[in-house]
């Protein structure tokens, strides 16, 4: 998608301020310059921002929703390595508008979502020229690929069960809930493994007495036995 010249509404940029402080930490100049070539857009869910089929040339804010990063093999296996949420910098995309070249995961819609869309030219030109949006990008894509390098670590070196455990935890907590909806097919697309093995790792669990395994859906049943 190309990106024209447009002119944010004060309500809008004060959103985007709101979600991303630093962007208004920058000098005058600056951002009014970043802010003038902004593209607000809204893409449905499971729109790709991202393939291996060539480099997504945008750099990209996220306002609303959420996006999945991962990476898929020649039989559909999947493994996801991150997600972004709004106040998020992806470090894939990042990486992408550096060095404009295949990408190396795939960058997903998983909700619907609003965004920002910036030029790759504008961006390289606002970390050219203000020192708070380059110290901002260069500490989240530190941050981003410490990030990846530990969810590589752990797909490696940590047992399966102790993986799937841990994403559980994590997915109750985000839900704030006791009942999550998921697939059995989304967490092995999570934890880079089948459906079958993922089938058998939650039923020991509910043997357990951690959770109980209902169509489509899953319930905590003692926090302390799945930690």
């Amino acid at each position: 998608m190309e990106v024209h010249s447009t002119v944010l509404e004060q309500n809008l940029q004060d959103d985007i301020y709101a979600i991303y402080p630093f962007l208004a930490e920058m000098d005058q100049q600056s951002s009014f310059v970043l802010m003038n070539h902004a593209l607000p857009i809204s893409l449905p869910p499971q729109t790709f921002l991202q393939t291996d089929k060539g480099p997504y040339e945008h750099f990209f804010l996220l306002l609303e929703g959420s996006t999945r990063v991962y990476q898929c093999d020649e039989n559909g296996r999947e493994l996801t390595f991150y997600r972004n949420f709004p106040g998020d910098i992806c470090s894939m995309n990042l990486h992408q508008v550096f060095h404009q070249q295949p990408a190396q995961a795939l960058v997903r819609a998983e909700t619907a979502i609003h965004g920002l869309q910036i030029s790759a030219n504008i961006f390289k030109q606002s970390i050219k020229n203000s020192d708070v949006f380059r110290d901002q990008v260069f500490s989240q894509l530190t941050e981003g690929f410490e990030q990846l390098t530990n969810q590589m670590q752990r797909a490696v070196f940590e047992k399966l069960d102790s993986r799937l455990c841990k994403l559980l935890q994590e997915m109750f907590t985000r839900s704030q809930k006791l009942n999550i909806k998921i697939t059995h097919q989304k967490l092995a697309n999570e934890l880079g493994t089948t459906r079958e093995v993922i089938s058998r790792s939650l039923k020991a669990l509910e043997n357990k007495g951690c959770l109980k395994i209902n169509r489509g859906q899953l319930i905590m049943v003692d926090p302390g036995k799945l930690q």
